[in-house]
């Protein structure tokens, strides 16, 4: 029958109605009574029709799409290991067939269905899928990715409207999905709408994209939004900063003060309210520390692709203070806090003197940090090192301009009763004087 369809093309359209129903229903069978090797032969006929006959696809658009997002068919796409793939191959070379295949089908419905049936389709499977077999969502929007990157300047144009109503909605995902443990799901779908709107974004001008951008702020930060959203919003924004390198930096002046506020928010130093107060405590913390995570790496992206004057005088004293105080932040645990100082915090602050550019601003910037050495807490105190060693490296010979008031600090902690800030204080030090090229014993 695939080969008939591929075959005669046009004159195979009044069989469709009877062919496609009997395929879908093949399709539909659960695992335990499938056959492998029916099932590929399903899908190549699928293949075959959306070839030769994509516009006539239509009436059955919504259900080929649940079955080619259906995991029991797409499980394991892309999660195998290689000793895996060799026993499957052993196994059933028909099984490594059909996922070939249902990856080659999906990219012929991206690429052949017309953009304004497509879109509209996926619209009404995602609605479908969302709540009972949210598993599906990821491939969907594999799909949706293939279809926007397909799509000509004018289609997008035409529909960037009805695909960014699309991705508004499954931005809530997460929310929609928020009190299930499957962390997991939740985590790679959002990646997955993340990647499909990466390949919306890339498309579009600066003046289509500043009001999505304005529209995705006020989305994530009214008053009466869930919480969550900021956790994808920020996730988002990192992921788009990647992307566009300097041209998100023409956008980033509009969530400065939000990242400010949302520092000292998650600053339990500060305030004992969760950021997240509607779900468990335990949950709260982990939230709160990803949303960190993602905020400081916005920023930090924002802060290296500046080369429009992005930290001006007022962004600078904006972010200063919350930044430096997340020196004292010990959200998550001891565990957490060293992995968010040496991936996160300490290379943003180090950015951030870099962007800030000269003495005037390193100055204050700098004191703020020693004033963390003489914290109660050592985890401060070795954490306002690493990030005095982060000021270091990043500026260099520059450094040396902030050495007089550094000294008098450093002279405290090389007799810390914390032998771990100790070697510390002992390791910046001799950092320091490998550029000054002298001993800095006898300024102490």
């Amino acid at each position: 029958m695939a080969e008939v369809v591929s075959g005669l093309k046009a004159h195979a359209i009044p069989f469709l109605p009877q062919l496609m129903p009997s395929v879908l229903k093949l399709l539909k069978r659960t695992e335990k009574d499938r056959n492998s090797l029916l099932t590929l032969c399903g899908v190549t006929a699928l293949c075959k029709a959306t070839e030769a006959l994509p516009h006539f696809l239509s009436p059955y658009l919504v259900d080929i799409l649940i079955q080619v997002s259906s995991p029991s068919l797409t499980q394991d796409e892309d999660s195998e290991t290689q000793q895996e793939q060799v026993e499957v191959t052993k196994h059933s070379s028909v099984d490594t067939q059909l996922k070939d295949r249902l990856i080659s089908l999906r990219k012929e419905l991206a690429c052949n269905i017309s953009p304004r049936v497509l879109i509209s389709a996926v619209t009404e499977c995602y609605h479908k899928v969302v709540t009972k077999h949210k598993e599906c969502v990821a491939t969907l929007m594999i799909l949706l990715a293939d279809c926007v990157s397909s799509m000509k300047k004018e289609d997008i144009k035409t529909y960037q409207s009805n695909l960014f109503d699309l991705f508004l909605e499954a931005f809530d995902f997460r929310v929609q999905h928020n009190q299930e443990d499957d962390e997991g799901i939740v985590d790679k779908t959002e990646g997955r709408v993340i990647e499909a709107f990466l390949c919306l974004v890339v498309k579009l001008s600066e003046a289509s994209f500043r009001p999505m951008f304005l529209r995705l702020i006020d989305w994530a930060t009214r008053s009466s939004s869930n919480k969550e959203r900021l956790l994808v919003f920020y996730r988002l924004c990192d992921s788009v900063a990647a992307k566009l390198k300097g041209l998100f930096v023409l956008f980033a002046g509009y969530i400065v003060k939000s990242c400010a506020s949302l520092l000292d928010a998650t600053n339990i130093s500060k305030t004992e309210e969760s950021v997240f107060p509607d779900v468990a405590k335990d949950k709260g913390v982990q939230q709160a520390c990803l949303l960190l995570n993602y905020l400081l790496d916005c920023l930090h992206k924002c802060l290296m692709y500046d080369t429009h004057g992005f930290l001006d005088s007022d962004r600078f004293q904006c972010l200063m203070q919350p930044l430096v105080d997340q020196i004292e932040n010990p959200l998550g645990g001891e565990a957490e806090f060293k992995e968010r100082l040496s991936s996160h915090l300490a290379p943003c602050l180090a950015q951030f003197a870099v962007a800030a550019g000269n003495d005037a601003q390193w100055k204050p910037l700098n004191y703020q940090v020693l004033l963390k050495t003489r914290h109660s807490s050592a985890q401060v105190r070795f954490a306002a090192l690493k990030v005095l060693e982060g000021f270091h490296a990043r500026l260099g010979e520059d450094f040396m301009v902030l050495l007089p008031e550094t000294i008098p600090f450093l002279a405290e902690l090389m007799e810390d009763e914390c032998f771990e800030v100790e070697q510390q204080c002992q390791h910046v030090i001799s950092e320091i004087e490998q550029v000054l090229g002298e001993p800095l014993q006898k300024y102490f």
